[in-house]
C-alpha cells in the first residue's frame, strides 16, 4: 500500500516508524532524527503516556514535527482478543492521545500486523488509517543485532527501489539505535 501523505517525510522514498514506544531508548532515536533531520512516525501505546517521563519524550516528537500514530492502548495481539475490546483498545488510545498530546491520530498501526473486521470497522469509523510497513528487521527479536537491522533494511530498500517503503523498526530495542544513524546515512546518499 501507498501512504501518499507520507512522501513529504520520506528519504529516498524511505518512511522511518518506530513501535511499542515512547521507551528510554525514544530520546536516543530523536536525537539521531533530529542531527540527520529525518522525521518519522511513532506508533505509540498510549497506556505508556501515563508514565511522565514517557509522556515528556511524546510532547518532544510531536514539537519537532513527528508524527504520532495510534498503536494500541496495551498492544495485545488482536487475533486473540473479543471485536468489543479490539474497538476499545483503538478508541480508548485515541482518547488518551488527544488528552495528553492534544491531537487525534491519523494512523492506526495494529500490533503483530493484525488486521480484523472489527479493526477495519473502528478504524473506518474514526478516520484512522491502518499503517503497515514494507521492510521489518526484526529488531524486536532477541537474535537481532545493530548489522543485521542494518543488512535487512539496505537490502529491503534497494530492492524497492524507487518505491515507497515503510521501515517498521522498534524504539524499545537498543539495537535499533545503534543501527540507525548508519541507515539513515545510507539511504540519504
Amino acid at each position: 500500500m501507498i501512504y501518499p501523505v507520507l512522501f513529504y517525510i520520506a528519504i529516498n522514498g524511505a518512511v522511518f516508524t518506530f513501535d511499542d514506544g515512547p521507551s528510554r531508548q525514544t530520546t536516543k532515536i530523536l536525537d539521531i532524527l533530529n542531527k540527520n533531520k529525518v522525521k518519522a512516525v511513532f506508533c505509540i501505546v498510549s497506556s505508556r503516556l501515563y508514565n511522565k517521563n514517557y509522556l515528556a519524550i511524546a510532547k518532544r516528537a510531536l514539537k519537532e514535527g513527528h508524527i504520532i500514530c495510534n498503536h494500541s492502548y496495551n498492544h495485545p495481539n488482536f487475533a486473540r482478543i473479543s471485536a468489543n475490546e479490539q474497538l476499545r483498545q483503538i478508541v480508548i488510545s485515541q482518547k488518551i492521545i488527544k488528552k495528553k498530546l492534544g491531537i487525534y491520530p491519523s494512523f492506526f498501526r495494529p500490533p503483530y500486523g493484525v488486521i480484523t473486521t472489527a479493526i477495519r470497522k473502528v478504524t473506518k469509523e474514526h478516520n484512522l488509517t491502518i499503517l503497515m510497513w514494507h521492510i521489518d528487521p526484526r529488531d524486536w527479536a532477541s537474535s537481532s543485532t545493530p548489522a543485521s537491522i542494518y543488512n535487512k533494511i539496505i537490502w529491503g530498500w534497494t530492492k524497492r527501489k524507487g518505491k515507497q517503503s515503510i521501515l517498521l523498526f522498534h524504539d524499545t530495542k537498543i539495537n535499533t539505535v545503534l543501527a540507525l544513524e548508519k541507515i539513515i546515512k545510507k539511504i540519504k546518499k
